[in-house]
């Protein structure tokens, strides 16, 4: 007898808060979002081997909370040929010359 009651209670009790419970839900993830800063001068592709200018392109890498960028987790440096496609990395400080203009 006690145990049909509780049973009923709790059932009672769950169609309440089943009113009540709402459902968020959280999608979250990784974002690569490339940026062309520059374009170099004519530079021989190591891949290809035609003289074409460079894209240079910083990438941050960000975690995402239902596809809103929360917290950068990386940054990329690279110069992309437009005819293969091939990337080559770079250092912060090379970026920063190539940027400006005094190394080449």
């Amino acid at each position: 007898m006690e145990s049909i009651v509780f049973k009923k209670g709790l059932q009672n009790g769950l169609r309440v808060l089943g009113a009540r419970i709402m459902f968020l839900f959280f999608l979250w993830g990784v974002r690569r979002r490339p940026k062309v800063m520059a374009i170099t001068p004519e530079i021989e592709c190591g891949n290809c081997n035609n003289a074409v200018t460079f894209a240079l392109v910083r990438e941050k890498k960000w975690f995402t909370m239902n596809w809103i960028p929360i917290i950068p987790l990386k940054r990329r440096y690279y110069l992309i040929c437009p005819i293969c496609s091939a990337t080559s990395d770079l250092t912060k400080d090379e970026f920063k010359k190539m940027t400006i203009g005094d190394g080449e």
